[in-house]
């Protein structure tokens, strides 16, 4: 048990010293101890303190301050719900289970189980704590190793040590510090700050089945994961190596912010997402819903899924790749320099280029490019392309079963989609060549219209027709 701790009052002008060790997360058992101290100081504060096996009196009815100190419990079972004490300083040798009803516990480093009810607040401060708690809460923890599960409203910070959050009711936010995990029960709004490492987040508790109210959550350290699941799903990703996954129901509407590095972005089922990328080598995976897209960043990849997207880039390096073959459509515009854009199967492809050094490799499907970059590769494809470039590209045409229109310099306007469609259904056309001319055999034209002008023409140029020669 730590030295560091904090004097609350006894009883006869005495006072306890509890131990707190670090103190819990939000520092709750610090605050507790002054409205103690200015109480007693006004002498309106009533103290009782019980040791181990002792019965838990009721509090008097009164307008003072009330408060309960247990002491020297060695693993009993204490219950003081409905006792009516506003405050509860737990400070046993021994981990002890304690339930409170409408109170505040202040509790030692050594850890304990806690039951709260009513509106109540736990600050453990230590040891590894189970704390159940329903109504309206407020708890909070250290370096332990915690388990906590609460139905109603209120707020979770687990401390600096491992931790296990299950939150189910109206409205909770869940601070989480460390390493740990916290899971969504019920259908009802939660929020999560995700502060520390490698916590994961799953907005349901059942894989396969969503929560119909709002999931809120920062992904504010490195490696923490949030998985959706929810019919409104609000992510903010400031933290390095983030991982973002959304529901695997059709249905639900996602939004993400990524402001970090190295987050990986998977849009899942959900019929919208909408995704603004300002960090760094970011993957983003689009999933059968529609997908809004700004790549602000640099060197980051995304992935087509099966529904149509809408993709603008203005980073650099950027890296886009295509793959549905049954309806996609891709709508791009692209600023950045340098990137590669890989169409593969994408059924339909429009795309904007107006940075400069991407190479376009063009699919399968029907692609509408436009190039106002510099120094753009275009390699076509096996589908209809219309390319329309006005400055310097390089455009490779497709191969045999392609087609490709296009259009080069600042004249001209690129055909109509419907226009490319229908020459490219037409059968090809035979090429024809000029034949040499026979320089021994008479022209054709007539040797009047070799002469001049009737006023101009001499003699000579007044001829019978000439016989036909024999070949």
């Amino acid at each position: 048990m730590s030295t560091t701790g904090i004097t609350v009052p006894g009883t006869s002008g005495g006072s306890i010293l509890v131990s707190i060790g670090t103190g819990d997360y939000l520092n709750l058992a610090q605050q507790a101890a002054f409205p103690l101290s200015n109480a007693l100081c006004r002498s309106s504060l009533l103290v009782s303190v019980i040791g181990a096996g002792s019965m838990v009196p009721n509090a008097p009815i009164t307008k003072n301050t009330t408060h309960l100190a247990i002491t020297g419990a060695v693993g009993v079972s204490i219950s003081a719900t409905g006792s009516g004490w506003q405050y509860v300083i737990n400070d046993p040798a021994s981990p002890e289970t304690l339930m409170v009803s409408n109170a505040l516990i202040l509790s030692n480093d050594v850890g304990s189980d806690f039951y709260a009810s009513g509106t109540s607040t736990v600050a453990a401060t230590g040891g590894n704590n189970y704390v159940n708690a329903t109504g309206n809460f407020l708890i909070s923890t250290a370096t332990g190793n915690d388990t906590i599960f609460t139905s109603g409203v209120g707020t979770v910070a687990p401390g600096a040590g491992a931790y296990f959050v299950s939150v189910s009711g109206t409205a909770n936010y869940v601070i989480a510090a460390a390493t740990g995990e916290v899971i969504r029960q019920g259908s009802r709004i939660v929020s999560v700050n995700a502060l520390g490492t490698n916590a994961t987040i799953t907005g349901s508790p059942t894989p396969g089945t969503a929560n119909t109210a709002a999931l809120i959550v920062t992904l504010g350290g490195a490696g923490n994961q949030v998985y959706t699941q929810a019919a409104l799903a609000s992510i903010t990703v400031p933290g390095s190596a983030g991982v973002v996954v959304g529901g695997t129901l059709t249905g639900g509407s996602l939004t993400v912010l990524d402001t970090g590095d190295a987050a990986q972005i998977a849009t899942g089922a959900d019929a919208t997402a909408n995704v603004i990328v300002n960090g760094s080598k970011t993957n983003v995976f689009g999933g059968a819903g529609v997908l809004a897209l700004l790549a602000a960043g640099g060197n980051d990849t995304v992935a087509m899924g099966g529904g149509a997207a809408t993709v603008t880039l203005t980073g650099s390096a950027a890296y886009v790749f295509g793959n549905d073959a049954s309806g996609g459509n891709l709508n791009l515009v692209d600023s950045s320099n340098g990137g590669l854009i890989s169409l593969q199967n994408e059924a339909s492809s429009a795309i904007t280029l107006s940075g400069g050094s991407t190479n376009v490799f063009a699919g399968p499907g029907t692609l509408s490019l436009s190039v106002t970059g510099t120094n753009d590769t275009i390699s076509g494809g096996t589908g209809v392309e219309t390319v329309h470039a006005t400055t310097n590209a390089l455009v490779f045409a497709p191969n045999s079963t392609g087609y490709l229109s296009f259009v080069g310099g600042s004249g001209g306007t690129p055909p109509s989609s419907a226009a490319v469609a229908s020459s490219s259904a037409r059968a090809p056309r035979t090429t024809r060549r000029s034949l040499p001319v026979d320089r021994k055999r008479p022209s054709s034209v007539s040797p009047a219209a070799m002469c001049p002008s009737p006023a101009r023409r001499p003699a000579a140029c007044s001829f019978m027709p000439m016989p036909a020669m024999k070949r």
